[in-house]
């Protein structure tokens, strides 16, 4: 999983630098891309997630497993408090990141939030 997510991570980095400098592409390409970029970026954002969610996982039986540590520790409680928190963080990050579309009372327009922003105000007839 974590080979995985570092080639995805890799490809997407590859992918956008060679779109930032090859000017020749336009903007039709790019907003063509948008969706599928966006896409792979929060699947190997999740990917991540989970990889460490596995990790902490393992820790958790090696620890329990090798060492004999009882499941009331401490250390215990500090996983699962660290990846419950990573769980939740990522929750609301994809959340937020996921295109929200909704209808403006005043006119009919239509808009895509990306982020923290406006990505693009798209009039429709309706």
């Amino acid at each position: 999983m974590g080979l995985l997510c570092l080639l995805l991570f890799a490809a997407q980095w590859t992918m956008g630098f060679l779109s930032f400098w090859n000017r020749g592409e336009g903007w039709r390409a790019r907003t063509l891309l948008l969706p599928w970029h966006v896409f792979i970026g929060i699947f190997t954002y999740s990917l991540a997630v989970a990889t460490a969610e596995s990790g902490l996982m393992e820790k958790m039986a090696f620890l329990h497993t090798k060492h004999g540590i009882p499941r009331s520790s401490l250390e215990f409680t500090l996983i699962n408090v660290l990846g419950l928190t990573l769980a939740i963080h990522c929750g609301l990050v994809v959340f937020t990141l996921i295109p929200v579309k909704h209808k403006e009372s005043s006119n009919s327009t239509m808009t895509t939030r990306i982020g923290n922003g406006v990505s693009g105000v798209q009039s429709l007839s309706l």
